[in-house]
């Protein structure tokens, strides 16, 4: 995690090969870590099953007592079965704060994994949309492009208004064009600058 804090939160804008990477690794960080948790689960019910265990044999073990001796109370049959149980309750006690720490660790890097996606996904789209204008026309090269990135639509499927990337490459739309409204028939299309 903190090298994903160095590399990608504390950076502005950082590659998408460097999301990509930390994607992958966190991805398979956390398959092994839930096999684990897995484990440390079972670990932790087989702990606590052993201190009732031990509490209870305890317990009903003092009950049986011989004629001479007089009947403990409920209090001493309880002071004792828990004196009894401690080593198995300290460990059952290891093992829940165990299991918790790693499923707090495990849910912590889920949550950055899907932010990461969705950087990923958001990087993505950009990239589709500086490179693909309204019409469906794929910008190979910008600086020998035989259209202007502008396009201006008048149409009454489409709406009136021009869309557009700006030259920091990002999508912008003036007007009410709707892309998805293109049914082709017709309207007018026009390139500008």
């Amino acid at each position: 995690m903190q090298a994903i804090y160095n590399e990608i939160i504390l950076i502005d804008q950082p590659a998408l090969n460097i999301l990509e990477k930390y994607f992958l690794e966190l991805s398979n960080c956390l398959y092994y870590m839930g096999d684990k948790l897995e484990k440390l689960g079972v670990y932790d019910v087989m702990s606590k099953n052993a201190y009732k265990e031990v509490y209870n044999n305890s317990y009903l073990n003092q009950t049986d007592i011989g004629e001479s001796k007089k009947k403990p109370t409920v209090a001493e049959l309880t002071a004792q079965a828990e004196n009894d149980a401690q080593y198995e309750n300290i460990v059952s006690d290891v093992y829940s704060k165990a299991y918790r720490i790693v499923k707090n660790k495990v849910d912590a890097a889920t949550t950055m994994l899907n932010s990461i996606s969705k950087i990923i996904s958001k990087r993505m789209i950009e990239m589709q949309l500086n490179s693909v204008t309204p019409s469906g026309k794929q910008i190979l090269n910008e600086s020998n492009s035989s259209y202007s990135k502008t396009e201006v639509y008048t149409s009454p499927y489409q709406g009136t208004g021009r869309a557009y990337v700006d030259s920091n490459g990002e999508y912008h739309v003036e007007g009410s064009y709707d892309p998805l409204a293109d049914n082709g028939f017709g309207g007018s299309r026009y390139y500008g600058e």
